[in-house]
C-alpha cells in the first residue's frame, strides 16, 4: 500500500487526479518554530532548522491524513523524499532536536524519505 502524492502537491495541476468522492474539511496547523522556554529563550532561539522541516512536513502531511497510520507514513515519507530530491533538505547535514517516538518517523528523517514501502512497513 503506498500513498501518491497528489500532482497538485507536486505543482501539477490535479486535473489527472481522481479520488473520488473527497470530504472536505477545515484543518487549522499551528507549528511552533521558537524554542520552548523551558529549552531556551523563545524570543531570541528558533528550532534547528532540521527540526523545522520535520514539524513541517509532518503537519502538511496532516492535511492528507489525519491519523498517524500507515498511508500518514508514507506520504511523509514521500514529502521527505520529494523534499531530499528538490535539496530543500538535506538528511546528512540537518538535526532534529526533538525526535519522533515513532522508529518509522525518525528513520524517514533520517534516510530524507529513501524507504521503500516494505522497510517502512517493517519499522511501522
Amino acid at each position: 500500500h503506498k500513498y501518491r502524492l497528489p500532482p497538485s502537491i507536486l505543482g501539477v495541476p490535479m486535473t489527472s487526479w481522481h479520488v473520488g468522492e473527497i470530504t472536505r474539511l477545515l484543518v487549522t496547523v499551528r507549528i511552533r518554530l521558537r524554542r520552548h522556554p523551558s529549552k531556551g529563550n523563545p524570543q531570541t532561539e528558533m528550532l534547528s532548522m532540521g527540526c523545522r522541516i520535520a514539524v513541517l512536513l509532518h503537519e502538511l502531511t496532516h492535511l492528507r491524513v489525519m491519523r498517524h497510520d500507515f498511508s500518514f507514513a508514507c506520504l511523509l515519507r514521500d514529502l521527505f523524499l520529494e523534499s531530499t530530491r528538490r535539496g530543500l533538505f538535506d538528511p546528512g547535514t540537518l538535526t532534529n532536536e526533538y525526535p519522533s517516538t515513532w522508529p518509522w518517523e525518525n528513520a524517514i528523517f533520517k534516510s530524507g524519505g529513501k524507504l521503500t514501502d516494505a522497510e517502512l512497513s517493517d519499522l511501522y
